[in-house]
């Protein structure tokens, strides 16, 4: 009799990380682990072990607290805390294949940072909405008001990085005190409605 497997296949085939490192001096500290998920991708991704801390009262070991300095494809974000390290999926990297690996991070090709504009335009029905909310209260509509800047909040995990170009731009017109008058306009006209 045939096995027939139904829905996507499953990446859980091994060890929690916590398994693995116990059966090793210093809880394998220093020794190179990575997870079966990560075979997806072309750039190299492990975890060098830093700090290991299993939980001895789970039955099982399969659980704890761990540290290591990740390099996540190709690009090495530094010592992390290791959230996923009760999954199991980890796998221990032979010391043999471990230099192997090390060198395809290096000739592994950089990250390429997306460019995205200084400036964006308002999208076109938002931008008839309240324009038209503005001649209705008299208020003189321009174009340079619905010009919005953008604002990238830089993290590790971030490659985008703003125009240059076009960083010299003055700022668009705050027009959030208009809009709050409008409101209010709009509030007392309602109640002027109901009474």
């Amino acid at each position: 009799m045939s096995v027939i497997y139904v829905g996507k296949e499953s990446y859980f085939h091994g060890k929690s990380l916590f398994q693995i490192a116990r059966k090793y001096r210093n809880a394998g500290i220093g020794r190179m682990v990575m997870r079966k998920k990560w075979d997806r991708y072309e750039e190299p991704s492990y975890y060098r072990l830093t700090q290991v801390v299993p939980a001895m009262n789970v039955k099982g070991y399969h659980k704890g607290l761990a540290f290591g300095e990740k390099v996540f494809r190709g690009k090495n974000y530094g010592v992390c805390r290791i959230d996923s390290g009760y999954k199991f999926d980890w796998i221990l990297v032979p010391k043999e294949q471990e230099q192997a690996i090390i060198d395809s991070v290096k000739s592994s090709y950089p990250t390429k940072e997306t460019v995205v504009p200084y400036e964006v335009t308002v999208p076109p029905l938002m931008k008839m909405f309240i324009s038209g909310e503005l001649k209705a209260h008299g208020y003189r509509v321009s174009e340079d008001m619905f010009v919005t800047k953008r604002k990238i909040i830089k993290s590790k995990y971030s490659f985008a990085k703003l125009d240059k170009s076009a960083e010299d731009v003055p700022p668009a017109p705050e027009y959030k005190l208009m809009m709050k008058q409008v409101k209010r306009s709009i509030k007392k006209s309602d109640e002027k409605e109901i009474s």
